[in-house]
């Protein structure tokens, strides 16, 4: 009889992760066949896939419109993609406001390819492809999926490019640049007195008139997104 407690549990999670990464191929091909030949069972069973990469589609089922996107973890994907239209703040407006008219419970998330991450952008192309000429799609990005070309603007927008810099419009342009070139020096002598000197962060915030958590961030978070 096998007991099973804390340390069992973390050898044969170990165990597990190894024979995946032996055997990814065989895995991802027996995934596929198993989800083919198993589309009638029970919804919970079929979640072979949430560890898994590859390409899917999120489908509004009154309208048959849908997002087709990949992953590298799909269960993350399809919480992230919720999450965001739960708290109002996804980035494309028209899926947003399907989701608000039509309701979470009529909005469906499906693997369309399980498949490597080197793979995946090629079968999105072509499942975008597939959709984009009977205007199905909420994808913005459809001639190609790495970027924003294809990409349709509306009048107001190209109105709104067209229009010319203003001098105030520069003004606050060029007092913004100035403020990043500050920015950037200050994180480079803050960087150097913490690493370099050996200063604590309290100490540093005292020197410039600061507090601990300001000098703390700046040099933690932002140092790495500053050429220093």
């Amino acid at each position: 009889m096998i007991v099973k407690n804390e340390e069992w549990e973390i050898k044969e999670k170990e165990r597990k992760r190894k024979y995946y990464l032996d055997n990814k191929k065989e895995v991802i091909l027996r995934s596929k066949n198993y989800y083919h030949s198993h589309k009638t069972l029970h919804p919970r069973k079929k979640i072979f896939w949430h560890n898994l990469s590859g390409v899917y589609e999120f489908i509004c089922l009154p309208t048959n419109k849908r997002y087709i996107g990949r992953s590298t973890h799909l269960r993350v994907r399809r919480s992230m993609h919720l999450s965001r239209l739960r708290k109002q703040y996804y980035k494309d407006r028209d899926f947003q406001k399907d989701f608000n008219l039509y309701g979470e419970e009529n909005f469906t998330f499906k693997p369309i390819v399980i498949c490597e991450e080197d793979d995946a952008k090629k079968y999105e192309q072509y499942f975008v492809d597939l959709y984009k000429e009977n205007d199905l799609l909420y994808n913005r990005a459809i001639e190609d999926v790495d970027t924003c070309k294809g990409i349709k603007h509306t009048e107001e927008t190209k109105a709104k490019r067209r229009k010319p810099v203003t001098p105030e419009c520069k003004k606050k342009l060029k007092e913004i640049g100035k403020l990043r070139r500050t920015y950037s020096n200050l994180i480079q002598i803050w960087e150097n007195l913490h690493y370099n000197q050996g200063l604590k962060f309290d100490q540093i915030a005292k020197m410039y008139g600061t507090n601990f958590h300001t000098v703390k961030k700046y040099i933690t978070k932002y140092a790495k997104e500053v050429d220093c």
